[in-house]
């Protein structure tokens, strides 16, 4: 916000500087939302992953939405306009784009919406940007055309139109037909295999790929690799949601699938050179450990030790191959935490873990935030300065109804905590 005023705030009278900055940062987060979601490799790699720029694209869209509040709340015409015929219409596009801001921003934030009316809600952006910039530079404004501000915000605009086109174009990018060699039901969840006529481009084990099911519409969704060479990839996955649930429930051997390209930075460290780890996985969170230690070869090297935690060995994805491994390797050290035996994983017993693992170890974990969490607190607790890798799936980032509630009256109650005490006596109620 800063860095905005101290753009515009030299070229507006004082009475618009706040306006003028609100409306340059609204504009600015709404291209690095666009930019983050082209994809670009540079940025994701820039930015330690692909889960990383969903979480920086979702802080860019929080951040509009404070910059089109403030904007809308405080700004009027000034001026006549770069063409003035069109001033009333520059106007009427930036209440448009306001009114789909909002209605975006409801839709993500609520997980009452089911995903895939989010999902499909995702493609206004671009629109929504392109009306934006329509506002931006054909509104009355106080910006003097090809000022130093004028011309930001041109760049940011032509950044921001040539990412949403980047976009568009990747949609079918790197797309390959597979069929379903394989299901076997875990549970709630799936194992499944697939293969394509031809060798399918290599990943790094931990990396993830999209898959689509034409019988179920045009969503694509982001699975970890399990494993898989040559032809065949597989998976694992639970039914989280409808999407899932749909597919968990109807996936059979003999389906055509269409499978996205390897993607994510997340790799577990299986080469010789590698530092000893500890490995945590929650429930369908096995899935890039099961690929790691696929590639894995047997050694006399730095240890590996994975704790597995999950409820019930009929719910236990990958279990079977989890045990053959540990048989195999003599690196790796395997823990199973069944929450249906002994309940769920405790702090003493991940200190008991980490007790044993040396200074710089590395902590590799996929599961639940809770557990993630759990295990990072005793991980720093304990003294480890060994890094922390986690990868994080849930891109929507939504929340219950009541838990807005909650957030509200939290809010509420830090306020009047603040600045009750101020107001005198006298005029409190």
């Amino acid at each position: 916000m800063l860095a905005q005023v101290a753009i515009v705030a030299p070229f507006v009278p004082v009475g618009t500087i706040l306006p003028a900055s609100l409306g340059a940062l609204t504009l600015t987060a709404l291209a690095a939302a666009l930019v983050l979601a082209a994809r670009w490799r540079v940025v994701d790699t820039i930015l330690g992953g692909p889960d990383k720029s969903y979480e920086a694209h979702r802080a860019a869209g929080i951040l509009s939405m404070i910059g089109l509040s403030g904007h809308w709340a405080l700004a009027s015409s000034v001026g006549r306009g770069i063409i003035p015929p069109l001033a009333e219409t520059g106007e009427a596009a930036g209440v448009a784009a306001a009114y789909a801001m909002l209605i975006l921003a409801a839709v993500s934030a609520l997980k009452m919406i089911p995903y895939h009316i989010w999902k499909a809600s995702h493609w206004l952006m671009g629109p929504m940007f392109l009306i934006a910039v329509y506002h931006t530079f054909l509104a009355a404004t106080p910006l003097a055309p090809f000022s130093a501000p004028w011309i930001y915000l041109a760049v940011v605009s032509v950044l921001g139109l040539i990412a949403w086109g980047r976009t568009l174009s990747r949609h079918k990018r790197g797309v390959t037909t597979v069929s379903v060699v394989d299901v076997n039901t875990v549970g709630e969840a799936i194992e499944l295999t697939v293969a394509a006529d031809h060798p399918l481009q290599d990943y790094r084990p931990g990396q993830f790929a999209t898959l689509r099911d034409p019988s179920l519409g045009d969503e694509r969704h982001p699975f970890t690799i399990a494993g898989g060479t040559g032809r065949q990839r597989k998976f694992g996955i639970a039914a989280g949601g409808d999407w899932t649930r749909n597919l968990v429930d109807r996936i059979r051997a003999g389906d055509t699938l269409e499978l996205g390209s390897p993607e994510g930075r997340f790799y577990p460290k299986i080469a010789d050179s590698r530092p000893a780890q500890m490995w945590v996985a929650g429930g369908i969170g096995v899935t890039p450990f099961l690929a790691a230690l696929e590639a894995m070869k047997p050694d006399d090297r730095a240890g590996v030790t994975m704790v597995y935690c999950y409820r019930g060995t009929d719910t236990a994805v990958g279990l079977a191959a989890l045990r053959h491994h540990a048989d195999r390797l003599p690196q790796l050290t395997l823990i199973e935490a069944d929450s249906s035996v002994a309940g769920r994983l405790t702090p003493d017993q991940v200190r008991s873990v980490v007790g044993q693992m040396p200074k710089g170890a590395a902590l590799f974990m996929c599961g639940s935030e809770q557990l993630k969490a759990m295990i990072a607190t005793v991980w720093r607790d304990m003294g480890q300065t060994g890094r922390i890798h986690t990868e994080a799936f849930d891109f929507r980032n939504a929340r219950q109804v009541s838990d807005l509630w909650k957030s509200t009256q939290s809010v509420l109650r830090m306020l009047s905590t603040t600045f009750v005490p101020l107001v005198p006596r006298g005029f409190r109620r």
